[in-house]
C-alpha cells in the first residue's frame, strides 16, 4: 500500500505499478450525502461490451449526475486525482473524462480480472481511475477490491477509504458472499497514452 505521505521519491517509483490508497478520505458525513446523492440513480445490470455477460462482470450500476447537489463530489475526486497525478503518477495533464460510475454488488455479484482504460474514446482517454468505498467493510463479505501488482494486493475495505491508479493496472472485485457492497467509480484522463 502506499500512502499519501510517502516520501515523493519513493511515491512516483512505486505508483506505476501499485493504487494510491487515501484511508478514511471521505468522512461519515460526507459519505451519507454521496448515498443520499446515489438513491436518485436509475441503476440498472452492468453490461460489458452492449452486451450482459455475467461471467466477467455482474454488478448494478448507473451514473452520479453533475449539478449543485452532486458538485463538491466531482471536485473533491477531481482534486485528490489531480494531486496524485502531479505528486506521483506525471500523467499529461488530466480532466475529467465521464460522469461518476455508482456500483452495487449484491451476493454473487464480481468483476473479473480486467484494465479500465480500452477503445474507443472516452475509455482510450482514461489515465486514472478513483474508486470511493461507500460500504462499510462489515455491511458485506467477500467483494473485496483486488489489484494484480506483481502479486495480489487488496484494496483496505473501510468506509470513506479513496483508491488512486493507473487505469493500466489489472483488478478485480472478488465475488461477494452476502451483504451490498457500495462504491463510486470516476475516470480523469485526456489525450491516449503515448
Amino acid at each position: 500500500m502506499i500512502s499519501i505521505n510517502s516520501n515523493p521519491h519513493e511515491l512516483q517509483e512505486q505508483l506505476v505499478v501499485s493504487p494510491l490508497v487515501l484511508p478514511d478520505a471521505l468522512s461519515q458525513e460526507e459519505v451519507r450525502k454521496i448515498l443520499e446523492a446515489t438513491t436518485k440513480i436509475d441503476i440498472s445490470k452492468a453490461t460489458v461490451d452492449s452486451e450482459v455477460n455475467a461471467d466477467i462482470r455482474s454488478c448494478n450500476t448507473g451514473w452520479l449526475s453533475y449539478n449543485d447537489e452532486t458538485a463538491w463530489i466531482y471536485g473533491r475526486l477531481y482534486d485528490l486525482a489531480e494531486y496524485a497525478n502531479e505528486n506521483g503518477f506525471f500523467f499529461d495533464p488530466i480532466d475529467m473524462v465521464e460522469p461518476i460510475m455508482y456500483c452495487e454488488y449484491s451476493e454473487g455479484d464480481h468483476y473479473t480480472w480486467h484494465v479500465d482504460i480500452a477503445s474507443p474514446p472516452p475509455f482510450s482517454g482514461r489515465k486514472l481511475a478513483v474508486t470511493v468505498q461507500l460500504s462499510t467493510s462489515d455491511e458485506y463479505r467477500g467483494g473485496s477490491l483486488m489489484f494484480n501488482t506483481g502479486g495480489v494486493y487488496t484494496a483496505p475495505r473501510s468506509q470513506g477509504t479513496i483508491i488512486i491508479y493507473p487505469t493500466y493496472l489489472l483488478h478485480s472485485v472478488e465475488p461477494v458472499r452476502a451483504g451490498k457492497r457500495k462504491s463510486l467509480v470516476f475516470w480523469v484522463g485526456g489525450n491516449n497514452f503515448r
